[in-house]
C-alpha cells in the first residue's frame, strides 16, 4: 500500500526552516554590511552621510556568504529539534522515509542555489559597482578630503601634491557651469618623481586652483578651453598661479603657470566581477572593453602606427624643413630639423639638428616653437631630440611623442611640470627668462597635421595581433614585446572570466549542498548539542567555500586546471553528505 505524501509535515517543515532561515540571513548580512561599511568610514573615504547608502549596496552582496550559511544553520537547528523530540522517529514509524523527510530541505536549498545565482549574475555585480564607484569615483573625497587631513594627493603615476589648506569660494551663479566645482589651495608644492620614487622637478605656488568637472556621459566628445575632454567622466584640472619651478639641476629656475589636468580613472569597470553573464560572453568576444585590455592594444596600435608618422614628419622636414603638429590643448608646435635619423630602440627615431640660424648662433640644434596665445610663444633649442610612439597608451591613436634632451628655453620660461599619461599638455606660461637649461623635457600627444595613419581605434585585438605579425621589424624588438604584453593580458582575461563563471555556478550548489549537510548531520546526531551538530556541517562547508575562492584563485592563474579544486571542494561535501545519509539510512 502507497503511503500518502507526509504534505502536513513538509509544510510545518518548510515553515519554520524559513522562518529561521530568513530570520539568520537578515541578522548576518546587516552584521557584515556594517563591518565593511567600518574601514571606508574610518578612512575617511566615505563620510557618515554615505555610510547607510554603502551599507545598502552592500547587503545584497553579503548574500553571496551569509544564504549558504544561514541556510544550513536554520535546515541543522530545524531538524535537530525534531530530532530530538522524537517527532522524525514517530514519522520513521508511520512508514516516511528519511529521504521523504529531506524534501523541505532539498527544496529550498534549489531555491536558493536558483536566487543565489541569479542574484550573483545581475544584481550583486550592479551593486558591487556602485558601492566601487562610491568609494573611487567622488572626486572631492579623493582629492580635497586628503588635502584638508594634510596629505598628499596623486595625479597618475609620478605626480604629487602637497598643500596648506583648501577652501571652497562660492559659485558664480551667472556662469551657468553646474558640473564644475573650484577650490582654492594655498602653499602648493607639486613634485615630479621618477621611477625609483626619487624627485625629479618640484613647482610650488602660494596660490593654485582646482576645478573638478563631472562630464555628461551621453554629452558629445569636445574638448573646452581647459583641455577637458568631454563625454564622460570626472576630470580634475589643477593651476598653479606663478609658481616658481625647480630642475633637479642645480641652479635651473622659472617663474610660469603650471597646469595639470587629470582624468579620474574608471577603476570599476575594468573587473569582470562587476559583470553579468551576458557581460562576461561580451567581453570574452570584445576584450578591447576592459581598460587593462585596451592599454595595452593602444600601445601595440601607436607603435604600428609610428613608422606611418615618422614617415609623414621625414617627409615634411625634407621639402620644408619644418612639420607641423598639433598638441593635445589645441596649440599649434613647430619643430625645425633637418631630418629623421635612425631608430634608437631604447629612444626612439632620432632628429638630426639643423645649421644654426645666423641671427642667433651658437651649435646645431633641433627647434620647437610653441604658439602660446596672445601673440605670447616659447621657443625651446635641443642638443638631441627623439621621436617616438607615446610612452602613455592614454594618448590618441596616430600621435606621436617629441623627447628633448638638454633644453634651453626662450620666452616663456621653463616647461611646466610634466603630466600623468591619463591628461592632455599643458595650458599656457606668462614670458618669463629661463636660467641654465633642463637636462631633459617630453611633449607627448602631438598631432602632425599631414601625417595619414590607422587610428587603432577600429582594430579588435585578434586582428590588431595579426598585424603586428605581418608588420614586426627584427630590428625592432618594440612591437613584439608590446604584443607579446596584449596577448598575455587577453589570455589573462579568458581565464578570469572563465574562473568568475564557474565560481558563480560552484558558489550556487554548494548552497543546495550545503542545507541537505546541515539536515542530514542533525538526523544523524539526534542526541548531541545543537552546536555541536552544526560543526559537523559548518567546517566541511566553510571548506568547500575556500576551495572554490582558491580554485578561482588558480584558474585564473593557470586556466582550467585550477577547476579540478574548484568544483573538487563541492563534490567532497557532496559525497560526505552523502556517506552520512546513507549511515543514517541503516538506523
Amino acid at each position: 500500500m502507497r503511503l500518502p505524501r507526509p504534505a502536513t509535515l513538509w509544510r510545518a517543515i518548510s515553515i519554520d526552516l524559513w522562518k529561521l532561515l530568513l530570520l539568520t540571513a537578515a541578522v548576518v548580512v546587516a552584521v557584515g554590511a556594517f563591518a565593511l561599511a567600518l574601514r571606508p568610514v574610518a578612512e575617511g573615504r566615505i563620510g557618515p552621510e554615505d555610510a547607510a547608502r554603502f551599507m545598502l549596496f552592500g547587503l545584497l552582496p553579503m548574500l553571496q556568504y551569509a544564504l549558504p550559511f544561514a541556510a544550513g544553520f536554520a535546515a541543522t537547528l530545524v531538524y535537530h529539534r525534531l530530532a530530538g523530540d522524537n517527532e522524525i522517529l514517530a514519522a520513521h514509524a508511520g512508514g516516511i522515509s528519511h529521504r521523504a523527510l529531506l524534501i523541505p530541505a532539498g527544496g529550498a536549498g534549489l531555491v536558493l542555489s536558483v536566487v543565489l545565482f541569479a542574484l550573483s549574475d545581475t544584481a550583486i555585480p550592479r551593486l558591487l559597482r556602485s558601492m566601487e564607484e562610491l568609494l573611487t569615483q567622488d572626486a572631492v573625497r579623493l582629492i580635497i578630503t586628503p588635502i584638508r587631513r594634510g596629505e598628499s594627493i596623486q595625479f597618475g603615476q609620478r605626480v604629487q601634491v602637497h598643500a596648506d589648506d583648501v577652501a571652497s569660494p562660492p559659485r558664480d551663479p551667472t556662469s551657468g557651469d553646474t558640473a564644475s566645482e573650484r577650490y582654492v589651495l594655498t602653499g602648493a608644492l607639486a613634485v615630479e618623481l621618477d621611477d625609483q620614487g626619487r624627485v625629479v622637478r618640484e613647482a610650488a605656488a602660494r596660490t593654485a586652483y582646482i576645478w573638478i568637472h563631472r562630464t555628461d556621459p551621453t554629452s558629445p566628445q569636445a574638448s573646452d578651453s581647459l583641455g577637458i575632454q568631454r563625454g564622460g567622466g570626472t576630470t580634475v584640472v589643477l593651476r598653479l598661479q606663478d609658481a616658481t619651478s625647480r630642475d633637479k639641476e642645480p641652479g635651473v629656475r622659472a617663474v610660469d603657470d603650471s597646469t595639470i589636468v587629470y582624468r579620474v580613472p574608471n577603476f570599476f569597470s575594468d573587473d569582470p566581477k562587476f559583470l553579468s553573464w551576458r557581460e562576461l560572453n561580451q567581453t570574452e568576444r570584445r576584450p578591447e572593453s576592459m581598460n587593462w585590455i585596451d592599454r595595452p592594444r593602444r600601445t601595440l596600435a601607436a607603435l604600428l602606427d609610428e613608422r606611418a608618422v615618422v614617415a609623414a614628419i621625414s617627409e615634411a622636414l625634407a621639402q620644408r624643413g619644418r612639420a607641423e603638429f598639433t598638441d593635445p590643448s589645441g596649440r599649434a608646435i613647430t619643430l625645425r630639423a633637418a631630418r629623421v635619423g635612425d631608430l634608437d630602440p631604447a629612444k626612439g627615431w632620432a632628429l638630426q639638428p639643423t645649421a644654426p640660424r645666423s641671427d642667433v648662433g651658437g651649435p646645431a640644434s633641433i627647434e620647437v616653437l610653441t604658439d602660446l596665445g596672445a601673440g605670447r610663444a616659447r621657443t625651446q633649442r635641443a642638443r638631441r631630440a627623439y621621436l617616438a610612439a607615446p610612452a602613455d597608451d592614454a594618448s590618441p591613436p596616430g600621435t606621436i611623442a617629441l623627447r628633448l634632451e638638454e633644453v634651453s628655453t626662450i620666452g616663456a620660461g621653463s616647461a611646466p611640470l610634466p603630466l600623468p599619461a591619463e591628461s592632455p599638455a599643458p595650458a599656457g606660461s606668462p614670458p618669463t627668462q629661463t636660467a641654465g637649461q633642463l637636462r631633459e623635457w617630453s611633449m607627448t600627444g602631438l598631432a602632425p597635421s599631414l601625417a595619414r595613419h590607422n587610428t587603432g581605434d577600429d582594430w579588435s585585438v585578434p586582428a590588431l595581433l595579426a598585424r603586428a605579425e605581418r608588420e614586426a621589424d627584427p630590428a625592432d624588438a618594440r612591437i613584439a614585446r608590446a604584443a607579446a604584453e596584449l596577448r598575455r593580458q587577453t589570455a589573462s582575461l579568458h581565464r578570469e572570466i572563465l574562473s568568475k563563471k564557474h565560481e558563480r555556478l560552484a558558489a550556487s550548489v554548494a548552497c543546495l549542498v550545503m542545507v541537505l549537510c546541515g539536515a542530514v548531520m542533525a538526523l544523524r546526531l539526534r542526541d548531541s548539542l545543537p552546536l555541536a551538530v552544526y560543526l559537523w556541517s559548518f567546517l566541511p562547508a566553510l571548506g568547500t567555500l575556500l576551495s572554490i575562492s582558491g580554485g578561482q584563485r588558480l584558474t585564473h592563474q593557470y586556466g582550467s586546471a585550477g577547476l579540478a579544486l574548484l568544483w573538487g571542494g563541492v563534490a567532497a561535501l557532496a559525497l560526505y553528505t552523502l556517506a552520512e545519509f546513507r549511515r543514517l539510512a541503516r538506523h
